[in-house]
């Protein structure tokens, strides 16, 4: 859902201005119409209950349990894209996914995204009951696809987790009523109505049985008795206005379906009856327009090929193609190879045609058939190379590329290709070998700018330099080689140097944009932003249309000085100059995500795949933005379609394993490493995470392996020996550890090293040791904030607690009023029993960091031992909201509800969490309390 930008500045200004000094006063101004809301909710009052919900959330826009409240409002007013939005929201503040992935389901199913729901894998679910309801949601979306047999399993593995599961009877019984079952269909809606005999949806079934069994009347009674408890029950309608129309009432048919379009206009059954009762009235004009509105609705697309004589299509599409009219072309072409289809000249046509159009799987499609033809075609082969490069199989392009410079291992242009592919992919040594090699017969501009190009994404750039030197030689009138040694100049830091470079370009050619750009950036680096800024601005000024680089170029020098604003506006016009221009893409989505709109970007990239399918960076980018509001199996997806369509596959593979890491596919992140290291065995980093990995999810045997291969190619005694360190602490072999982290750090000290040795100190009880070691390395990195907390967490597990307190003071006076210092201070100030001074400092955590759930826990601990229990409350709800598994938490709340003397709420809380096998500070206290009531 979009939200004006200026609307949501005023309010989060409006939050800054009229902030209070309690700042449970917040949660108290949301909490307060959250109540009301619930009574209003549970009275089926729910245009009151959104009013409340959206006060609550004027007052607090995070406030989770309002986001999730009003969802479910949402979904009881069918809502779903409304109910989509909010839950959307909640999952991105970390509410709970036991609690928000149902309704997301229903959601969904409203909004008749029907394999989205089918195609959730996020059923690993310890609750029974919990499992049994998304295999009921599973199987209506494939009620609504039509796949019966497949619904009536998944509702039958439903019964088998819940076997009084109401909604898994139901969905039995609309299987059986499917199928003209109507004895089997009584069964389950009898159960139904067993245990409820007023459930509006087992009636309407059974209506719908006593309608097919030709019992009108009977079936009129039932339905008019659902809607006589909700007007608004659309289904129920639905089989009400059919009935009435069998009793050829078609007014009173008109009537009910009426009801169901002024809200869901585009609802096909009910525009649907209103064509047949609005014909039977004779209101042949209303009927017409209904009509209409249907056929754009379901409409699909018309086929008008006609046949025309092959030769003069098979001219025609090389006209259109030589005048770039590709979609004539192709059009053309498609029908000269229906009727002559084993002609290669107008397959590799064609192929042309669809690269020319980022088509290449149908490129790819026309060329193999090609050279199936004509296996010998040379110019096939290197086509296929290009296609297969363009769609990610590099591998296969090399192969193409290899086998044309070995058929023509004289020939500089077979030769070419291949080192530009390897340029493409990462090879850029191999690519300076085989272009030296073009070199021995041939300098052209082209090979000496690849090999430039070569030297410089191997970062050696003086030999780029000295290579775009050569070029100036050959053409010292060539703005283009100057430029491109300004900015060879300015990687090298000789930024004077890079200006003259730069100046003497446009001199050359004013309108190179790419210099002026790159003359802005020096004035950057020159510390003259406001400069750069009238630089691009008056390019800008000068040209009749102002290409998307200068606007781009703007928009980033705007995002560099902290104005999202201009930054967004620029990047904006840079996309709708050209929506398939990548860099633009790239920075308009960068942009929302700085500004927290993460709903639009995911929408912008997906619309920009749309167009452009195979563009791995932005496949990426998607990937990268779902995750970040925990949308997993489509982040998987893009993840997948990334690596698919990008030429360095092995940077691809690591961020993926990140992201499986995230998402707890251990086993996923472990291959997706080892293929990334397959892809480049030259980049440590995957190795030294693919260690880690193994080692924290005890696959020593792998990780051992792993480090005799990790020997063969680091000659890193420090490295080494840390990471023997690290193996011999995870195989509980802690005297060895000790001794490799000491080697190690007698060759290099190392924080990995260091915190490695404190962890097996703190586990063996040598807080002393830890103390020390801990100590000489702050004298190294004075400024290591992780390891002073390590030296007051050793205090606090030396049972310290006034030394542990005395050091976050010092830690709180030197680095300023940092959150996780104030929160930590906060919790050793109330095992101290200091509960005022914690409460203190807890608030000013919360004021920092008001959405991490530690946080919000300490906060409201003190409150509620220090009496403010109804300062507690609302924030216990809100940290539940984010983890309602927590047994802490729930003994928390458990104690405040207590003291509020809402002692069966209480009872219910702290049996849930000393029943959970948690384990935590105060266990023993909730138990007693649990007995106590």
């Amino acid at each position: 859902m979009a939200v004006n930008n200026k609307l949501k500045k005023l309010l989060l200004l409006g939050a800054v201005v009229f902030a209070q000094p309690s700042f449970a006063f917040t949660e108290q101004t949301s909490n307060q119409p959250y109540e009301e809301a619930l009574k209003s909710f549970y009275g089926s009052e729910l245009n009151a209950a959104i009013i409340h919900l959206k006060n609550a959330l004027q007052n607090q826009p995070n406030h989770l349990p309002s986001l999730v409240l009003l969802a479910e409002v949402y979904i009881a007013k069918g809502d779903g894209a409304a109910a989509e939005d909010s839950l959307l929201k909640a999952r991105q503040l970390d509410a709970d996914e036991k609690k928000i992935l149902p309704l997301l389901l229903e959601a969904y199913l409203l909004q008749q995204k029907y394999k989205q729901v089918i195609n959730n894998e996020h059923t690993d679910f310890a609750n029974a009951s919990l499992q049994s309801k998304l295999l009921v949601l599973k199987g209506r979306a494939h009620v609504e696809l039509n796949e019966i047999e497949q619904a009536k399993a998944v509702y039958q593995q439903a019964l088998d987790y819940s076997g009084k599961n109401i909604q898994a009877l139901l969905g039995m019984g609309q299987v059986h009523l499917l199928k003209y079952q109507y004895a089997q269909a009584r069964v389950y809606i009898n159960s139904v109505l067993t245990f409820s005999p007023i459930n509006s949806n087992a009636l309407v079934m059974l209506a719908n049985i006593e309608q097919s069994e030709g019992n009108v009347e009977e079936a009129l009674t039932i339905i008019s008795q659902v809607i006589e408890l909700n007007n608004q029950n659309f289904p129920a309608l639905l089989t009400r206005a059919s009935l009435y129309i069998e009793q050829n009432k078609f007014s009173l048919a008109l009537a009910d379906v009426d009801v169901i379009l002024k809200e869901i206009p585009n609802e096909p059954k009910a525009n649907y009856l209103k064509v047949v009762a609005s014909a039977a009235l004779g209101d042949l004009s209303t009927s017409e327009a209904t009509v209409e509105h249907l056929n754009l609705v379901l409409s699909g697309l018309p086929n008008d090929v006609m046949q025309q004589n092959p030769v003069y299509l098979y001219l025609a599409g090389i006209v259109s193609f030589q005048q770039q009219e590709y979609r004539k072309a192709q059009d053309v072409l498609n029908r000269y190879i229906d009727i002559i289809n084993d002609d290669p000249r107008a397959l590799k046509l064609l192929a042309r045609t669809e690269m020319a159009l980022n088509q290449y799987a149908m490129a790819k499609t026309y060329l193999i058939k090609a050279r199936l033809i004509a296996p010998e075609d040379i110019e096939t082969w290197s086509l296929l190379g290009h296609t297969l490069l363009n769609l990610g199989e590099v591998e296969k392009a090399q192969q193409y590329y290899m086998d044309v410079v070995s058929v023509n291992n004289e020939e500089p242009e077979a030769l070419y290709d291949l080192a530009n592919l390897q340029v493409l992919t990462g090879q850029n040594q191999l690519a300076i070998e085989n272009i030296l090699n073009i070199m021995k017969t041939t300098e052209s501009e082209d090979v000496l700018l690849l090999l430039a190009s070569a030297y410089k994404n191997n970062n050696q750039y003086s030999e780029a330099l000295d290579t775009v030197e050569q070029l100036i030689t050959l053409d010292p009138t060539s703005s283009y080689f100057h430029q491109q040694r300004g900015i060879l100049l300015g990687v090298l830091g000789k930024h004077k140097e890079a200006k003259q470079a730069l100046l003497t370009s446009e001199k050359l050619d004013p309108n190179n944009l790419i210099t002026i750009i790159h003359l802005a950036r020096i004035d950057v680096v020159e510390g003259n932003i406001s400069s750069a800024i009238e630089r691009i601005q008056s390019k800008i000024q000068e040209q009749p249309t102002p290409p998307a680089s200068l606007f781009i170029e703007l928009g980033s020098l705007y995002q560099r000085s902290g104005d999202l604003d201009n930054a967004t506006t620029y990047f904006e016009k840079a996309y709708s100059q050209n929506r398939n221009n990548h860099d633009a893409i790239t920075n308009v989505l960068g942009v929302f995500v700085l500004k927290g709109e993460i709903t639009k970007a995911i929408s912008i990239a997906k619309e920009f795949l749309a167009r452009n399918n195979k563009e791995g960076s932005i496949y990426l980018a998607l990937a990268n933005l779902y995750m970040s509001v925990k949308n997993y199996k489509e982040a998987d997806n893009a993840y997948v379609l990334s690596i698919k369509n990008s030429n360095n596959k092995s940077h691809v593979y690591g961020v993926y394993a990140d992201a499986q890491i995230k998402m707890n596919n251990i086993d996923g992140a472990i291959l997706s490493l080892q293929r990334a290291i397959s892809w480049n065995e030259q980049d440590l980093s995957h190795y030294l995470t693919l260690f880690d990995l193994l080692l924290k999810n005890n696959k020593t045997i792998l990780a051992t392996k792993l480090l005799e291969n990790i020997n063969t190619k680091v000659n890193d005694a420090a490295l080494l020996e840390r990471l023997a360190g690290d193996l011999a602490r995870f195989s509980d072999q802690s005297k060895q550890a000790i001794t490799h982290y000491n080697a190690s750090l007698k060759h290099q000290q190392t924080r990995p090293a260091v915190f490695g040795l404190y962890r097996i100190y703190n586990e063996k009880l040598r807080f002393d040791d830890s103390l020390t070691l801990l100590s000489n390395w702050i004298n190294t990195a004075p400024n290591d904030l992780v390891a002073h907390i390590a030296i007051a967490d050793t205090y606090s597990a030396q049972n310290n607690l006034t030394k542990a307190a005395e050091y976050y003071q010092m830690l709180v006076e030197t680095y300023g009023e940092m959150p996780i210092l104030l929160n930590n201070l906060a919790q050793i100030q109330i095992s101290l029993k200091q509960f005022q001074q914690a409460q203190v400092n807890a608030e000013k955590a919360f004021k920092a960091l008001p959405n991490n759930n530690a946080i919000i826990d300490t906060l409201a601990w003190t409150y509620s031992l220090n009496g403010a229990y109804q300062q507690a409350l609302p924030l216990y709800r809100q940290a539940l909201s984010k983890d309602s598994g927590n047994a802490e938490l729930k003994y928390h709340l458990a104690y405040t509800l207590v003291k509020l003397q809402r002692v069966e709420e209480a009872k219910k809380l702290l049996s849930e969490s000393v029943l959970s096998g948690q384990s935590f500070k105060e266990l023993e206290d909730a138990k007693l309390l649990l007995e106590t009531l």
